[in-house]
């Protein structure tokens, strides 16, 4: 078993020695997408990668990443190696009170609750049939008894957890999304084909159908805080909170664009294209009406495009 604990936002190793080659870029790259846990087993052994909100001389977000011999028990093994390497070092704690330093806890135990015999089925017959599959769940301890659920199946794969969108760098065969929207496990949809602009308009989409216009702002605001904490990105030295804070005002932004304009954000076709590539998001646009962009005031950040 090897371990490896990583700085989120520069992907320096400090603990466990010299990194395979590929290594940093993906702990990097899971903390621009704000993923919150990876489990691959489809190689010899199996590879865990968890966001860890921690406490050294400051509050900071690490990486975990350990690999663990294929037979044993993937969760507990992470849980168990990370929290050696704490319990080894003077004012090293794990952050409970944010939704990672839950979820990483979670991980720890051997039993916890099990999603309905329906849901596991289904998931079977989708990836039976090559189907890449999505899962809503609302809390830490439901994502890891699902994740649990899946890998006593014995079947290999990529699973990830996050609190938000599927991540683009990973080639996710099951996916976790945990958010409190969800009441209990169930299969999602979130659409794979669509862009992560394009979800940014979605999610816009669902709060204008599901909430008064006085409300959808202030919910898109709610949520991506929920994520800069979950990971502990609001109080990261590294900075890694600034930049989602900034998004914050963006999901403001375009509610408020939206709401300006009387219309909901297209996925094409607009002649005004909002750039989102300075965003953890890289390299997104998404199209909106020009004078709701006008009236939100995002006129420093868009580029036109005459179609």
């Amino acid at each position: 078993m090897s371990r490896r604990i990583y700085t989120a936002t520069n992907g320096n190793c400090i603990v466990g020695g010299q990194p395979p080659p590929g290594e940093e870029a993906a702990v990097r790259q899971d903390f621009e997408a704000g993923v919150s846990l990876v489990v691959d087993t489809t190689g010899g052994d199996a590879t865990v990668r968890g966001a860890i909100p921690a406490h050294r001389d400051a509050p900071e977000a690490l990486v975990g990443v350990v690999t663990v011999p294929r037979g044993d028990d993937p969760l507990r093994g992470y849980h168990d190696a990370v929290r050696e390497v704490f319990d080894d070092r003077s004012g090293w704690r794990v952050r409970t009170d944010v939704l990672n330093g839950q979820l990483f806890e979670a991980l720890g135990p051997a039993s916890g609750p099990t999603p309905d015999d329906d849901l596991l089925s289904s998931v079977r017959e989708r990836r039976r049939d090559g189907e890449r599959v999505e899962i809503g769940v609302p809390d830490p301890t439901n994502a890891v008894g699902v994740l649990r659920s899946l890998l006593d199946d014995g079947s290999d794969g990529v699973f990830v957890i996050s609190t938000q969108e599927p991540p683009e760098h990973v080639e996710t065969d099951v996916f976790v999304h945990l958010a409190d929207r969800y009441a209990r496990p169930e299969l999602i949809d979130l659409e794979s084909d669509l862009s992560p602009s394009e979800r940014i308009g979605r999610r816009v989409d669902e709060l204008v159908d599901e909430r008064p216009p006085s409300e959808v702002a202030t919910q898109l605001e709610a949520e991506t805080r929920q994520r800069d904490v979950s990971l502990g990105f609001e109080a990261d030295s590294g900075g890694g909170g600034l930049v989602r804070s900034v998004l914050a005002g963006v999901g403001v932004g375009l509610a408020a664009a939206v709401l300006l304009a009387g219309v909901r954000p297209a996925a094409s076709g607009s002649p005004v294209t909002l750039d989102l590539g300075w965003l953890p998001v890289v390299g997104t646009t998404l199209s909106v009406p020009p004078l709701a962009l006008a009236g939100a005031g995002f006129s420093s950040w868009v580029r036109t495009s005459m179609s």
